[in-house]
């Protein structure tokens, strides 16, 4: 039976699954690397560990599951976005992978922002200007390393090197280059604007092909060095939120979809450009053809619990968060008066400020462990309900279920307090459900096995458990959410001092 071999290219690990023409798992391996940070607010990751955890992988696969990966009839591909390669006339990387993480850019979002005004950028490509996209990083990689700059042919999305590597074809997907502030929203092509604004040359950049077109196929030097067949069709594949959507069967207009992973997004698909004015969200192209989305995003979501248990707490691994979650007393709301700000990366939605920063307001002498725990996850829960209550105001509807996934999902405290929070039932597939399986899922339609994306992902995805809300504590969370939604503007002036004072090294002696 024909197999697929889907890869996502996280942000600390690669993954890769197999599954058959049915959506059944018929294998999975993860492979981690590393993220290099240089200076502070750099993040990079070197192009070559992430072959080097594919080739591992799919020679680990094709131990464990060796048929299987005899049956390989496609490849699937899905991958951590925003993040810039640099490859020479030779495609070879001249630099390490300057990735979503990376804040270095300052400077050059407000070069910009002094091009053009914000309803000029959320006009043309969706978005506001923020050091996340890639863009910026093209120009900070021109101002700062001119010498690497100037050997520069191609630039390339993180999975399109990785597709690259695979076909030696450059290409991209509309999902990828909506997130890079150089792509046309509407007409879905590179921007000529920008392009001609900030002096990017068009042929530095890839040809876009749909998420689920075959953009080549195995190379005989990729296939040598994984030991699989060469000649398989790689489809061009999407990006990380986008697959994740996809996944959980989030392909239509009412339908909507909670990430909580490192970081945390919702979104929810619709038929028509729909642009935020005062620019707090994102629009994006979504993986199926002729629909975009709106997304709202918190950067620091399951990466605040880490955050907590490891450098305050102590304590490290999925058991030790799960331990400390399951201390959460779900019976009352608010953390007795503590508040958490999950900015510890900045954040996107709804304040767009890389300075602000994480706090905790609001301690007594009676508050403990417990408490800080709840409260932290009661502020990433209220940052993706602000998300959710701008969405909404944007489709003019609130969604009557929202689907959870990532990390959090696999959480009853996590599941059950969302529900609360956002007084919606919170679904959750029991199955694969996830950037994977998206990817997967876009390949089985390539290959012709279904006529659509939505037709396979209902016949793969199968309904999942539902966790209903509280709707008495919902209503005394409101009073809380509102306290939450006040404090960054009462601490906005002191985050930007305190930036200031940090980058001045006004901490040292």
């Amino acid at each position: 039976m024909d197999t697929i071999l889907s890869i996502d290219l996280g942000t600390s690990a690669l993954k890769l699954i197999l599954v058959d023409s049915y959506g059944k798992l018929m294998g999975s391996v993860t492979e981690s690397y590393n993220i290099q940070i240089p200076q502070p607010e750099w993040a990079e990751q070197k192009p070559g560990d992430w072959i080097g955890a594919l080739i591992k992988g799919v020679k680990r696969l094709k131990q464990e599951s060796p048929d299987a990966m005899h049956d390989v009839a496609g490849i699937g591909i899905t991958g951590q976005m925003h993040g810039l390669v640099s490859l020479d006339k030779n495609g070879v990387p001249v630099y390490n992978a300057i990735i979503w993480a990376d804040k270095r850019c300052e400077e050059e979002v407000g070069e910009l922002e002094a091009n053009f005004s914000l309803d000029t950028w959320m006009n043309m490509t969706g978005n506001r200007p923020n050091v996340s996209f890639t863009l910026p990083k093209i120009l900070w990689l021109r101002h700062h390393m001119s010498n690497i700059f100037n050997r520069v042919s191609h630039f390339l999305l993180p999975k399109d090197y990785v597709r690259f590597w695979l076909t030696g074809n450059y290409a991209t997907d509309p999902t990828d280059a909506s997130a890079t502030l150089m792509f046309d929203i509407v007409n879905k092509c590179w921007a000529d604007d920008v392009l001609t604004a900030f002096d990017i040359e068009r042929a530095m950049l890839p040809d876009i092909l749909g998420s689920s077109d075959i953009a080549g196929v195995l190379s005989h030097e990729a296939a040598g060095l994984l030991d699989i067949k060469p000649g398989i069709p790689i489809i061009c594949g999407l990006g990380d939120a986008e697959a994740q959507a996809v996944g959980n069967c989030v392909v239509d207009d009412d339908s909507w979809l909670c990430i909580i992973g490192t970081g945390g997004q919702i979104f929810t698909p619709v038929d028509r450009v729909i642009v935020d004015k005062k620019a707090r969200v994102h629009t994006l192209c979504h993986g199926v053809p002729d629909k975009w989305h709106i997304m709202g995003a918190t950067l620091s979501a399951g990466a605040s619990l880490q955050w907590l248990a490891e450098h305050i707490f102590q304590v490290c691994g999925y058991k030790a968060y799960d331990e400390l979650v399951n201390t959460v007393d779900l019976t009352s709301c608010g953390s007795d008066g503590l508040i958490f700000l999950p900015y510890l990366f900045g954040e996107r939605t709804p304040i767009m400020d890389p300075k602000a920063k994480g706090a905790f307001i609001g301690f007594d002498f009676h508050h403990t462990k417990s408490h800080m725990v709840s409260a932290v996850l009661e502020g990433v829960l209220f940052s993706l309900y602000e998300s959710i209550n701008i969405l909404a105001d944007l489709k003019g509807r609130y969604p009557e279920a929202i689907t959870i996934t990532g990390g959090a999902a696999q959480s009853m405290v996590w599941r059950q307090m969302a529900a609360n929070i956002f007084g919606m039932p919170i679904i959750r597939h029991i199955d694969l459900a996830g950037s994977t399986y998206g990817a997967a899922i876009l390949t089985a339609v390539a290959l012709g096995m279904y006529p659509s994306i939505k037709a396979c992902a209902e016949a793969w995805i199968k309904p999942g458990d539902v966790t209903h809300p509280n709707m008495v504590l919902h209503d005394n969370y409101l009073a809380y959410f509102d306290v939450y939604k006040g404090l960054y503007s009462s601490l906005k002036d002191s985050f930007d001092k305190l930036d200031t004072l940090c980058k001045d090294g006004a901490h040292k002696s």
